[in-house]
């Protein structure tokens, strides 16, 4: 809301006055009509200021505890999906949420609602979900959502709050469906159970033909091949992100045969001033700088190193807790992932064995690489005998003593034979990258 001057009141207040000869000195400084109005004026302004601040106060992601009942009366909270208590910032957010879901009738409007809450979703009518198969999905819609980014509590548009957001878009799809039907949310991504091959593959044969490992930014901009022909990481560029079509090589690598001469994964910090590799030749893992972020032929290395030859010499992959303080490391020897602790974060010189470990033996007799999900609740194996991906939980987060088989796996025996390493969209889940020696292809999947 812009104020007014006292001026501009005065001019507003003789617009309104009726032209003619009778009011014809309303705009002449020195008349008495003129300084009649610009008396009135400072009274204007001082309703335009109780009238900036009373919009302030009563505006729904700014309400305090003397308007937000009022609010709450009038959007009749609390109801099924929406609560009055709690603290100021989650009744506000309520408030807010209340007022996104009026008017919601169309699967547009389905959908532009719950992008209100920060979540992506898809309305399919169960027919289209499943086929004509299930005469029950006559009755049925599916909803498709990506997993939810944060845990913020922002009072503006996009609401973000986490898993409590979820609940309540439940609870809103349920209340204002269409009668005689259900609503069924399926979560999209980290389920390995629904996978398809986007038919997207980017050949890295004239960088290498016998490559390990892979790598993303977590911006899905930038990617990372290692390989163990003249043992060197290579750096590819994408326009889109996540999407292997739009690939190229960005003509920069870094040599590691001076360290090993078969590397066989790779790692970096989240914000790519780190890179770590473990070869198969030396079965150690070695820490390298980046001095310009992300970009591999920066790469110095920190004369730091890790040695796992008591756990295993035949590593293939690796992979980092996201805070640096816990790295894994998968091996063919033992057919086992095993369990490191770093003290001090992203610092090799500092990590030690926690003396736990978990056998994939009962899956993949060859594992070649290793992921996690980045809340440490699942784990990945991809492995050379099988040719296909494992899925993992973990009870305790980030704790191998507690992993277990999901019973779900996906082969990728159909696009190549010899996996090497395997990568997932971070933020989300919903795509899996493949690495495969035989073909010397990356592959692309949508995990739904």
């Amino acid at each position: 809301m812009i104020l007014r001057t006292i001026r501009e009141h005065t001019q507003a207040l003789s617009n309104y006055l009726p032209g003619g000869d009778l009011f014809a000195a309303k705009s002449i400084d020195t008349s008495n009509l003129y300084k009649f109005l610009n008396g009135l004026s400072p009274e204007m302004l001082k309703v335009d200021n109780f009238i900036k601040t009373y919009r302030e106060l009563i505006i729904p992601d700014k309400l305090d505890e003397t308007f937000i009942l009022d609010w709450e009366m009038a959007l009749g909270i609390p109801d099924d999906c929406f609560k009055a208590n709690g603290t100021i910032e989650e009744r506000r957010t309520h408030v807010l949420a209340k007022l996104a879901s009026l008017g919601v009738q169309t699967v547009a409007d389905f959908e532009a609602m719950a992008l209100l809450f920060g979540i992506s979703v898809t309305v399919v009518p169960g027919i289209e979900e499943n086929g004509p198969g299930d005469a029950d999905d006559r009755f049925r819609i599916y909803v498709r959502h990506l997993e939810l980014p944060s845990d913020a509590f922002p009072l503006t548009f996009p609401i973000v709050f986490g898993s409590k957001a979820i609940s309540i878009i439940t609870c809103l799809f349920d209340k204002l469906k269409p009668a005689n039907c259900e609503v069924i949310f399926k979560q999209i991504g980290w389920d390995i159970d629904d996978v398809t091959y986007d038919s997207v593959s980017l050949n890295i044969l004239p960088e290498n033909n016998n490559p390990s490992g892979i790598f993303f930014k977590p911006d899905g901009l930038t990617l990372f091949m290692v390989g163990q022909t003249g043992d060197t990481i290579y750096q590819y560029t994408l326009t889109s992100e996540w999407d292997l079509s739009t690939a190229s090589y960005a003509s920069k690598s870094f040599s590691v045969t001076t360290e090993d001469t078969l590397p066989s994964g790779i790692h970096f910090k989240d914000d790519g001033t780190k890179l770590y590799m473990i070869g198969s030749a030396t079965y150690t893992v070695y820490q390298y700088t980046l001095s310009t972020p992300w970009d591999i032929s920066t790469a110095t290395y920190d004369t730091v190193s890790f040695s796992v030859t008591t756990e295993d010499t035949s590593p293939t992959g690796i992979f980092f807790r996201d805070d640096g303080s816990k790295m894994y490391m998968v091996g063919q020897l033992n057919d086992s992932v095993y369990q490191y602790t770093l003290s001090t974060p992203w610092d090799l010189s500092t990590a030690t064995y926690d003396t736990v470990s978990f056998s994939v033996a009962s899956e993949e007799l060859g594992p070649s690489d290793i992921f996690f999900k980045p809340d440490g609740t699942t784990m990945y194996v991809v492995g050379v005998i099988n040719d296909t991906v494992y899925q993992y939980a973990l009870g305790s987060v980030w704790d191998l003593t507690s992993a277990s088989y999901s019973s779900k796996s996906f082969s990728v025996n159909s696009e190549d034979n010899t996996p090497r390493g395997i990568f997932f969209r971070q933020d989300n889940g919903s795509k899996m990258y493949v690495i495969g020696s035989f073909t010397s292809n990356i592959y692309q999947y949508t995990v739904d």
